[in-house]
């Protein structure tokens, strides 16, 4: 859905919203949501007529899986540009372990972690 002209909140990805940048030089994507939604947003991509070589950046606001679990997916498949504040960057790469969420919200998160695939 375009929000104003070329930026775009990516439909039906869940765990974050996702947003689509397009510029002439390319395309950038602000967060990827849960394990799962890389395939739907190169399918948006697909549908505003731009092919998933034009995603050039993903840009993350933090590491936790609701925001980066479909990175490394996206990635794999655009070769587009990680970035992320350093803060957080030892965290996406493995380095650290990602911050303990604490009640119901951490609960669930530990459960969807223990059937999707954080990469």
């Amino acid at each position: 859905m375009e929000i104003t002209e070329g930026i775009h909140l990516i439909p039906r990805v869940r765990g974050a919203n996702a947003y689509l940048i397009k510029r002439d030089d390319g395309i950038t994507v602000i967060d990827t949501g849960l394990p799962g939604n890389a395939g739907k947003i190169i399918d948006y991509v697909q549908n505003i007529g731009s092919h998933p070589s034009d995603i050039k950046t993903i840009v993350l606001t933090h590491s936790d899986m609701d925001h980066a679990g479909s990175v490394a997916r996206l990635k794999e498949e655009t070769d587009a540009k990680v970035a992320i504040h350093e803060a957080d960057a030892s965290r996406l790469s493995g380095e650290e372990e990602l911050k303990a969420v604490k009640g119901m919200l951490g609960a669930f998160l530990r459960a969807v972690g223990a059937v999707m695939r954080f990469n």
